[in-house]
């Protein structure tokens, strides 16, 4: 069976999120090249910022609306996929408007 691009693609992001978690040092240069904030206890973002990072570092995401890119991270196990790492996203920064509100991976 060949897999679906949604299904690539969903694979990809619970992939980098796993890296995130895993405090990948490449991923998190790139990331910080990108102007997102790390400390030693979280890497802060944007769901917008987010999105625009992954289409200009990953193919897969490069024909993936904002909108797409927002349901499947929502669909997405990301905390079950992580919280076994020792992290987990929680909201930042609470704006009541996903698209505006501030998130982060928290390293516990």
């Amino acid at each position: 069976m060949i897999d679906s691009p949604r299904h690539d693609v969903r694979s990809a992001l619970l992939r980098f999120f796993e890296l995130a978690a895993r405090k990948d040092r490449r991923v998190l240069a790139r990331l910080r090249r990108h102007g997102f904030a790390i400390t030693a206890s979280a890497w802060d973002f944007g769901l917008v910022e987010l999105h625009g990072f992954l289409q200009q570092t990953d193919p897969l995401f490069r024909e993936i609306s904002y909108e797409s890119f927002r349901a499947l991270l929502f669909r997405s196990p990301v905390n079950q996929t992580i919280g076994p790492i020792g992290a987990q996203i929680v909201i930042g920064d609470n704006q009541h408007n996903v698209d505006r509100s501030r998130y982060a991976l928290v390293w516990r």
